[in-house]
């Protein structure tokens, strides 16, 4: 086992996540053709302004965890996002760094066709849905999880 003391310096940057947005994206097929890759994605990111300073706040969040014991002693420093925040920041400053810094956490969702598989779909022929992409709602697990 590797303890922290002994990565030193640790000067990490985070990828974190607000789990449960309010904002609705979608899928549309470009075609009718069932095996194009011509599709439209529009995830919407940030639509609903709850979502923004949602993200914001978790983002914070984790600035927050590393200050504290006992991260607090084995961290020396951060990358992301570092100098452009100071230690004092708002709410607002960190909504705006976090909608600017924005990336998706590619736990796609509820994007497959129920459907036989042998037309493209996600159901088997014994009608069970055989992938993890028709969830409704993100899971707050690794995905494979869903699947055991």
């Amino acid at each position: 086992m590797v303890s922290l003391a002994s990565l030193r310096p640790l000067t990490p940057g985070y990828d974190s996540w607000y789990l449960l947005p309010f904002g609705r994206g979608s899928v549309q097929i470009q075609n009718n053709q069932p095996y194009s890759s011509s599709i439209t994605i529009d995830p919407r990111y940030f639509s609903n302004p709850f979502d923004r300073l949602a993200q914001g706040a978790t983002a914070r969040f984790t600035r927050t965890v590393s200050d504290t014991i006992p991260l607090s002693g084995d961290i020396t420093g951060e990358t992301v996002p570092g100098s452009q925040l100071g230690m004092g920041a708002d709410l607002e400053a960190w909504s705006s760094w976090a909608e600017g810094n924005y990336r998706s956490n590619w736990h796609p969702i509820g994007t497959v066709a129920m459907m036989s598989q042998s037309m493209g779909g996600v159901v088997d022929s014994r009608n069970r849905v055989v992938s993890r992409a028709v969830l409704s709602a993100l899971v707050l697990v690794e995905l494979s999880r869903t699947m055991i």
